[in-house]
């Protein structure tokens, strides 16, 4: 497993055909759990190449999503910008951190917050 860090735009590549492309690495779904009462929860971001996501609570108690929300996204190597579903007006912006090894992203909600999402292993 790699290490994050939020600051750190090196590339352990010696190879300088090396590109870093943030839309083909975070393509795909992510995955955050945690517990809270007594359930169990995930969060799930799921990234699409036609620049839409979704994003939801998934409850592992019930099998069922509490909150969920599709839009468009767009990003630069440091910021995700999350637009409502018609594309328009910008309804959020997080900075994100790739793992080395691509599969691990970290959300920065605020200088303090933030949370680990692992990339979904899909058979």
């Amino acid at each position: 497993m790699g290490c994050i860090n939020k600051d750190d735009t090196s590339s352990d590549s010696e190879d300088d055909s090396f590109s870093f492309d943030p839309y083909e690495k975070i393509l795909g779904v992510w995955m955050s759990q945690g517990d809270e009462d007594g359930r169990t929860y995930v969060i799930v971001y799921e990234f699409f190449s036609n620049s839409s996501y979704f994003t939801g609570v998934f409850d592992m108690n019930t099998s069922s999503y509490m909150y969920s929300l599709w839009g468009m996204y767009d990003l630069d190597n440091e910021t995700i910008f999350f637009y409502g579903a018609s594309g328009t007006n910008i309804t959020s912006s997080l900075d994100y951190a790739f793992s080395t090894d691509y599969k691990k992203i970290v959300l920065y909600f605020s200088d303090e917050q933030f949370l680990i999402f692992s990339k979904a292993e899909l058979d």
